[in-house]
């Protein structure tokens, strides 16, 4: 921490610094994150209609609370938008009132990462606004389910109301949202590729900097030992012509 900040800034500072660790361990918005998660939750940023045009609200932090168990009129409370606009958007996108697990953490950490990349750090008040909108964990008597499983005859399976479809199901014929899984994978993986061409260009780069710097360095010392071997002719040139011109 810079040591010239004010005694107020600094404990704003520190304040802060702790707020972002505040999660417990295993909760997918505990800081650290890694190179890739931030690269994925700043291609997020961009995603179309993410931001209400009206106050901004992010509505993957909508679906996200919807997705959780949340009515859609609490829903609209909590992010100061029309519910009438939420259902337009759950009808048109088919969201499903209760996510898997796994769905559920992907998006609290987008969520999180995009609001501190958005200036949300910059007071305890947005943070805890933030937190409450990338709250990710079933809400209480929340009894939705994302899709019903089937047996191997294809037909429906009986399930608790509480039960999840386990991970192996993901990206198989069992999953209705197989292809707007694999649709953001991919650009998301698009975007890191990306990073990783870049970087390996920048060490080529680099490398062929180096080789270059390299044979510069061979070339002069090279020349160097060239002109003492000249001036070493030279000079036993001069001792010889001394030599013979003495008296006979």
């Amino acid at each position: 921490m810079s040591s010239d900040l004010p005694p107020e800034g600094a404990r704003d500072a520190r304040g802060t610094a702790r707020s972002l660790m505040k999660f417990p361990e295993g909760d997918t918005r505990r800081a650290p994150f890694s190179v890739t998660e931030q690269a994925e939750a700043a291609e997020m940023l961009e995603s179309e209609d993410r931001w209400h045009v009206r106050n901004a609200a992010d509505m993957l932090a909508v679906r996200l609370q919807y997705g959780r168990g949340l009515s859609i009129a609490k829903t609209a409370r909590m992010f100061g938008i029309g519910a009438t606009f939420i259902g337009k958007r759950i009808h048109n996108e088919k969201w499903k009132p209760a996510m898997s697990e796994r769905d559920r953490r992907e998006l609290a950490r987008l969520i999180w990462l995009g609001g501190l990349m958005r200036g949300a750090r910059e007071s305890e008040q947005s943070l805890s606004a933030l937190r409450a909108a990338s709250e990710w964990r079933m809400a209480a008597g929340a009894t939705g389910r994302r899709w019903q499983p089937k047996d191997g005859n294809g037909q429906p399976k009986s399930m608790t109301v509480h039960e999840e479809i386990s991970d192996d199901a993901y990206y198989t014929d069992a999953d209705p949202n197989r292809e707007e899984r694999e649709a953001m994978r991919a650009k998301l993986q698009a975007v890191l590729d990306e990073i990783e061409d870049e970087a390996r260009e920048e060490s080529e780069d680099e490398a062929g900097n180096e080789s270059e710097a390299g044979n510069e360095n061979d070339e002069s010392a090279d020349a160097e030992a060239e002109d003492a071997e000249a001036d070493g002719d030279a000079s036993a040139a001069a001792v010889g012509d001394e030599g013979g011109g003495g008296p006979e």
